[in-house]
């Protein structure tokens, strides 16, 4: 089974957090929350969507050429 992350997500036991690695795991805990802003909602499912994009982009353009 391959599993597909738009992000990796870090433990705070590996080592400290950069950044990025803190606003993941910012935005990991923000959409579990259905109060969250929009904006985290949307800043996921783009990036989710893309994981999704490129695979089904490249299922329908070889049923295209087949």
């Amino acid at each position: 089974m391959k599993i597909l992350a738009a992000r990796k997500y870090k433990s705070l036991r590996q080592a400290p957090l950069s950044q990025a690695e803190a606003e993941t795991r910012r935005l990991a805990y923000a959409i579990k929350d259905p109060s969250s802003p929009a904006r985290d909602f949307d800043t996921a499912a783009r990036e989710m969507a893309a994981l999704v994009a490129d695979p089904l982009a490249r299922i329908f353009h070889s049923l295209l050429v087949n």
